[in-house]
């Protein structure tokens, strides 16, 4: 019997019952907005309910009816810790009301309402949410989990010019997400989503900047730079790359490079994939500590070649450096990221990247900045840019080693319109040839080297270069990406 009546009661009142029983520390705003999300998840209406909808906009007039009545509800003076069960007897009681006066009834009406009170939640304690977070510094996500997404106001990046449609503004009858929150689904986990908060505090100054500009180095020109074996394991042909011929001119090369890219306003600083060897990142990092000024935010994607000499598989790691914040210790003057490990194995020459495919797809949180760095072949899928798109990625570094890049360039540059992002892609060599002019393999002739994009209001077209107007130089250089004038231009090294 028991049974049969909770069968009969919503969902909706089934989850605030749960809630009230809840200890007093368990019954925070985070907990009734994610109940309030996983009823919508569960309750979000038939193709028929939705399209036989009338009038149309009924779902967002609803929407916005529910969120006025529960937000008159709420305390003044801002949220509270933990949610007093007095509210939550008035919660439910405007759910439960709403639900009766609802036409028509069915699955899409129980989530409209549930959506509508987690909205008014959202503007009234949704700020609160990452502090939840940012006490564990990682987040490991599965279904169901909730997680938070960053208020960010791309205009500052932008010099003050307008931008493009805010996410959580654009159409969509997904119910369960709110603009503070949003629940990891199946693809959070098959992926092994990680936020990361440690880097909370030493972005604050990347956050501050007024007019991004954003450098990607480019120091080698043809194939014949890096150190490429090839080998065959069961069967099949592998090919790894142990980064530069010459690290002493690598080294040199980069440490001018990112000085330079420094010197001409640079905050972000990108570098392509193997361009640095793992054993060089520490020589590199303190260098550049030398250096009269340093980027706000430094990113390579390393060959973790220590392990090739085992005859195992090897990581590559997208490698990111941020100097510390203002007054920080002398220990606290820098943080690096690690474990940003590459997951799709790429193709040389018909033949399989050695490496080993990572297990997570870690996401660098702060305060406004969801920083995301996907590795080459990672940004040319789809799955993995649809998961930064809805975690809420706004800053995208993508370090490559590629002969084709229309599939990267593409995918990744899309996100601007999909979370507001800025994006750009290194590429090396910058000729897909061998010194001899013999090429690997059949690269297009316009393939890019570097490629930007930001969310501009109109027009939205990423910058690819080189380009007929803007030619590089013959030798080492870096290009350099203006946000607001959507400028680009190249340097000589």
């Amino acid at each position: 019997m028991a049974s049969k009546v909770s069968d009969a009661v919503p969902l909706l009142l089934q989850t605030f019952d749960r809630f009230a029983a809840l200890d007093v520390e368990r019954r925070t705003w985070l907990e009734l907005a994610q109940g309030l999300l996983l009823v919508c998840r569960q309750r979000d209406g038939s193709a028929r309910e939705w399209t036989s909808a009338s009038p149309p906009s009924w779902v967002e007039d609803a929407f916005v009816a529910i969120a006025a009545q529960a937000l008159r509800l709420m305390p003044t003076g801002g949220p509270s810790a933990f949610v007093d069960l007095a509210l939550v007897a008035q919660l439910r009681a405007l759910g439960e009301a709403e639900l009766t006066s609802m036409s028509p009834p069915g699955s899409l009406s129980e989530g409209v309402v549930a959506h509508g009170l987690a909205l008014a939640i959202d503007h009234y304690a949704g700020q609160t949410f990452v502090e939840t977070f940012r006490s564990n510094l990682r987040a490991e996500l599965r279904p169901g989990d909730p997680y938070p997404l960053a208020p960010h106001d791309p205009r500052g990046w932008l010099g003050g010019r307008s931008a493009n449609t805010r996410p959580d503004r654009l159409p969509t009858r997904r119910l369960d997400r709110i603009p503070h929150l949003r629940l990891a689904d199946d693809r959070h986990s098959r992926y092994g989503v990680v936020l990361d908060f440690d880097m909370w505090n030493h972005l604050a100054p990347l956050s501050a900047v007024e007019g991004l500009c954003i450098a990607t180095v480019h120091p080698n020109l043809t194939l014949d730079e890096f150190q490429i074996v090839e080998e065959t394991r069961d069967g099949r042909r592998l090919v790894r790359n142990l980064g530069p011929r010459s690290p002493d001119t690598q080294h040199d090369v980069l440490v001018r490079a990112v000085g330079m890219a420094v010197d001409r306003g640079a905050e972000v600083v990108v570098l392509p994939e193997y361009c640095l060897a793992a054993d060089e990142r520490e020589r590199f990092q303190n260098a550049v500590d030398g250096l009269p000024g340093q980027p706000l935010l430094l990113v390579a994607a390393t060959s973790e070649v220590m392990e090739a000499a085992t005859g195992g598989y090897f990581h590559n790691e997208a490698w990111v450096s941020v100097p510390g914040p203002p007054g920080a210790s002398v220990d606290g003057r820098r943080a690096r990221g690690f474990g940003l490990h590459k997951i799709f194995a790429a193709e040389i020459d018909h033949a399989a990247e050695g490496i080993a495919g990572a297990t997570n797809l870690v996401i660098v949180k702060s305060e406004s900045v969801t920083l995301a760095v996907l590795t080459c072949r990672d940004a040319s899928s789809d799955e993995l840019i649809d998961l930064l798109a809805d975690c809420g990625v706004n800053l995208l570094l993508v370090p490559a080693f590629s002969d084709r890049t229309g599939s990267i360039v593409g995918l990744a540059t899309g996100l601007s319109t999909r979370s507001q992002a800025f994006v750009a892609v290194a590429v090396a060599p910058a000729q897909w040839l061998k010194l001899s002019g013999e090429a690997m393999t059949s690269a297009p002739a316009d393939r890019a080297e570097a490629a930007f994009s930001a969310p501009y209001e109109h027009p939205p077209v990423p910058v690819v270069v080189p380009a007929p107007d803007a030619p590089r130089g013959e030798g080492a250089g870096l290009w350099l990406f203006d946000v607001p004038t959507r400028s680009v231009e190249w340097v000589d090294v």
